[in-house]
């Protein structure tokens, strides 16, 4: 089973998630997942939405599988994300530097917020134009190199040149390594299609296919998601808050002298917040604000 699994690995493929029942094969009392659909990152290219249901045992001990299609629309604006690549470009700090500043606000956490709303802004468009579509670039500084590389009529400060182009993968690495928010790759791996398919396939996890409403029903529709969504946080504040037992104080009176050691609601110094940034995962996404701990140790 464990060299099967590998091999689908290797091959770049992925279970679809499904709705219903877990197991798919019954036979007595044992009770398993054997049937699953697999699907590649073209697959998901065209069909991010598709889903899986496993419907009910009819004449088999196998559940029947149905394969929900559905192409992918999304006009939704993206959330902004920080990039660690974009520390390698040379006017990165000159970018921040210029729109970290010229906010005033009483309050330190608004006036941090601002701060972050101004700096992802000006990021947005420095990237489109610095860095453009990473992928293409690539692709056709590789191209370019190869064809320099069957010609005799080139000189070696030009194909070192198109080399030093070729190179600049190393970026692109660390954005695809970002977005897959996977650590198990080493250092120099440039099996790009198969970090593309782990960022299409974790994209295809995150999607809401539908959900179960407070009536009981359940929602498939993207537009009827949304407005139920909308409509029950909107309810929260008029709602009547349900009632919760006490909880009895002297179930804490053993660990309350330790948590009183912690001086919880002592602000942290500069020590204590450089050895958590340094702590965090440069790679993983610091959310709502879209900024991972990377910026804040470069910039």
């Amino acid at each position: 089973m464990t060299q099967f699994n590998d091999n689908i690995q290797a091959a770049s493929y992925f279970d679809l998630v499904f709705l219903g029942s877990q197991f798919t094969w019954r036979r007595g009392h044992t009770w398993e997942r054997l049937d699953r659909f697999l699907a590649n990152d073209q697959w998901f290219q065209s069909y991010l939405h598709s889903s899986v249901t496993h419907l009910t045992f009819v004449r088999s001990d196998h559940r029947p599988l149905l394969l929900y299609i559905k192409a992918f629309e999304s006009n939704c604006l993206k959330p902004f994300r920080y990039f660690n690549m974009w520390f390698c470009h040379p006017d990165f700090l000159q970018t921040i530097s210029a729109s970290w500043k010229d906010i005033l606000h009483p309050d330190p956490l608004i006036k941090l917020w601002l701060l972050h709303k101004k700096v992802s802004k000006a990021l947005r468009h420095w990237n489109w134009d610095s860095f453009g579509d990473v992928f293409k670039i690539v692709e056709e500084a590789k191209l370019n190199l190869t064809q320099l590389e069957n010609s005799n009529l080139v000189d070696e400060a030009t194909l070192f040149e198109a080399n030093q182009k070729v190179l600049s993968i190393a970026c692109l690495e660390k954005f695809l390594k970002q977005k897959t928010t996977i650590s198990i790759f080493i250092d120099g791996d440039r099996n790009t299609r198969y970090y593309q398919a782990c960022i299409k396939y974790r994209r295809k996890c995150n999607i809401i296919h539908n959900i179960v409403n407070s009536q009981g029903s359940r929602l498939h529709d993207d537009s009827q998601i949304a407005k139920d969504t909308v409509e029950y946080f909107q309810g929260i504040p008029t709602s009547v808050p349900s009632l919760r037992a006490q909880l009895d104080a002297s179930e804490f009176q053993e660990d309350l002298g330790y948590v009183h050691s912690l001086n919880l609601t002592n602000l942290p110094n500069e020590e204590e917040i450089w050895t958590a940034l340094n702590s965090i995962d440069p790679t993983k996404t610091a959310e709502p604000d879209g900024f991972s701990s990377d910026f804040y140790r470069k910039s």
